[in-house]
């Protein structure tokens, strides 16, 4: 599918390193004009189901994250609060990719930012994609405060200066159908894959079997 799809008749460049050039009728703003953060605190326990991100399967309740990670925090009034298409950012791992957009209601702790877009018909799906481009979460890197490469914390007032780029709403909505439609194509080749390792070992246990008896 990738193959066929047709190049812009014109491009721009988009001024990021690692990004290149970029269709020249997208914009490239800075992120604190496209989204804004929700500091919507949970005090008096307005919402009681904890979240979590997680590398690799972003916002989940807390109660899925088995031993990974903090502690939640017994007085979770402090918390903040999120809601349904919300960019849930962990300003200490971003860069290793620990971002998501969240399918629920629910707190989060502080070290969270909360990201909303500021103009409702932006695809928070696509804004969402842009997060997730590894490219972009170890350019990151520079604007970090710490000695871990992995636990550096990402300030807000450097990350809203960041560049994003802004296609127009039907062309965020097809990069997003696209992405999932790859998404769904590769995780039905893993299970496949995964199923032929299961045939495979069970036939070289049959094999080691039949040998040795």
């Amino acid at each position: 599918m990738i193959t066929n799809l047709k190049p812009y008749p014109a491009y721009k460049d988009s001024g990021v390193p690692w990004l290149g050039k970029v269709p020249e009728h997208w914009e490239v703003r800075r992120l604190g004009s496209l989204l804004r953060e929700r500091r919507e605190s949970n005090e008096g326990f307005r919402v009681t189901e904890v979240l979590s991100v997680l590398r690799g399967r972003g916002v989940i309740p807390y109660a899925e994250k088995g031993n990974i990670g903090n502690k939640a925090s017994d007085d979770i009034s402090r918390y903040k609060v999120v809601h349904p298409n919300d960019i849930v950012v962990n300003s200490m791992n971003v860069i290793i990719g620990s971002v998501g957009l969240s399918k629920f209601t629910g707190c989060i702790s502080p070290v969270y930012y909360i990201l909303t877009p500021y103009e409702p018909q932006d695809d928070p799906r696509y804004l969402n994609a842009y997060f997730q481009a590894k490219p972009f979460q170890q350019s990151l890197i520079r604007l970090g405060n710490g000695i871990l490469a992995h636990r550096m914390r990402i300030p807000m007032e450097l990350l809203k200066c960041e560049p994003f780029p802004r296609p127009p709403i039907k062309e965020q909505t097809a990069i997003v159908r696209f992405l999932d439609y790859m998404d769904r194509r590769i995780r039905r080749y893993i299970r496949a894959k995964q199923k032929l390792i299961k045939l495979l070992e069970e036939y070289k246990q049959a094999l080691i079997h039949q040998a040795v008896t």
